[in-house]
């Protein structure tokens, strides 16, 4: 699907559910992927977003298990709660320095976040997901746990499963640290 030229937003559930969109190539000039757009297309394997891109809603890819690779452009600076949540085979995701803002469980579900988590606990590191800052993901702790500076944020939920009080480590998180650098703490990020 190629969506033509002149499009600035792409709406609100507008391809939601439909199983013969494979690819899409996203035009220049849309700032926007509205809420639920492009979720629960189950053959869609391929998006290519485009440099004008600022925010990308809430579910907007929302339970896409063909999704394997994203590359998000630089300049877009907004992901929200749940855009590629249960996206389970999403396995590479590119994100640019520009993105600013996590929502919960953007990428909760997906291969990128165990592999990253699992790939730090194998090399003796904490297995939590930074991105630009902002600790995205950090179900994979267990124990105590002192958080690395360079941490700046911590997103909301990002110690809990899709807001839920379940945590995915051996063992229950029984206490956390904060880097002193740390500026922001999410909504109900530390609820544990």
């Amino acid at each position: 699907m190629i969506i033509p030229d002149g499009v600035v937003k792409i709406g609100d559930d507008v391809f939601t559910e439909r199983e013969d969109i494979t690819s899409v190539v996203i035009p220049e000039g849309v700032t926007t992927i509205g809420v639920g757009a492009f979720s629960k297309c189950m053959a869609l394997h391929n998006v290519t977003f485009p440099s004008t891109l600022k925010t990308i809603n809430e579910s907007a890819f929302y339970f896409n298990k063909a999704l394997e690779e994203i590359v998000l452009p630089e300049g877009l600076t907004t992901i929200e709660r749940y855009a590629f949540y249960l996206c389970s085979e999403l396995v590479k995701v590119e994100i640019p320095e520009s993105v600013t803002h996590f929502g919960y469980g953007s990428f909760c579900e997906t291969r990128w976040i165990t592999r990253t988590a699992n790939q730090k606990k194998k090399d003796g590191e904490l297995p939590i997901v930074v991105v630009n800052g902002v600790l995205i993901d950090g179900c994979f702790l267990s124990g105590d746990v002192v958080l690395p500076e360079g941490i700046k944020e911590i997103a909301s939920n990002s110690f809990s499963k899709y807001g839920l009080e379940y945590i995915y480590g051996d063992e229950p998180l029984t206490s956390i640290i904060l880097p002193s650098g740390l500026e922001t703490i999410g909504s109900l990020a530390l609820k544990l």
